[in-house]
C-alpha cells in the first residue's frame, strides 16, 4: 500500500499469494484508519493477482468495514482493476455491485471496475467523469 501525495489517492496493489483471512480485514482496517487521517476519498485496488477471499470475508466487508467505512468517509471514489483469477473477479463484481445498492441511501460510492491499472488510475483522478465508459462494468 502507497500513499501518492500529488493525487491525494491511496493505491492498494494485492501481490500474488493467498492470504489468511485476518491479513486481508487488517489491510482494510489500515486503509480505512489511513482516508480518515488523511481525509482522501479516493483509492486505487489492483486486484490482478490477488486469489479469491473467503465467504467470512466477504461477509466481513459487507457488514462490517463498509458499514463503518461509509459512516467515516460518506462519498468515495474507487477504481478497481479486477483479478486475473475468474472467481475473484466475479466476487468483486458482485461485491461491488450489492455494496454499492446498500449503502446508495446514506453515501454516494463511485466505483468502477477495469482490466488496466493505467486506464483505472485516468478515471480516478478525473474527478468530472462520473461515468465508468472505459471500465468493464
Amino acid at each position: 500500500m502507497r500513499a501518492d501525495q500529488e493525487g491525494k489517492y491511496l493505491h492498494l496493489t494485492w501481490n500474488e499469494g493467498i492470504r489468511e483471512d485476518y491479513q486481508i480485514q487488517e489491510m482494510f482496517s489500515h486503509v480505512l484508519r489511513y482516508i480518515q487521517e488523511t481525509g482522501w476519498h479516493k483509492i486505487l485496488i489492483n486486484q490482478r493477482w490477488m486469489q479469491p477471499a473467503s465467504v467470512e470475508v466477504e461477509l466481513w466487508f459487507r457488514t462490517n468495514w463498509l458499514p463503518r467505512a461509509v459512516a467515516a468517509i460518506g462519498t468515495c471514489r474507487a477504481a478497481i482493476v479486477v483479478g486475473q483469477d475468474v472467481f475473484t473477479r466475479l466476487v468483486t463484481v458482485s461485491l461491488m455491485r450489492e455494496s454499492s445498492l446498500a449503502i446508495s441511501s446514506v453515501s454516494e460510492l463511485q466505483y468502477c471496475l477495469f482490466q488496466r491499472e493505467e486506464t483505472a488510475l485516468r478515471w480516478l483522478l478525473n474527478d468530472s467523469q462520473t461515468d465508468c465508459s472505459e471500465g468493464i462494468g
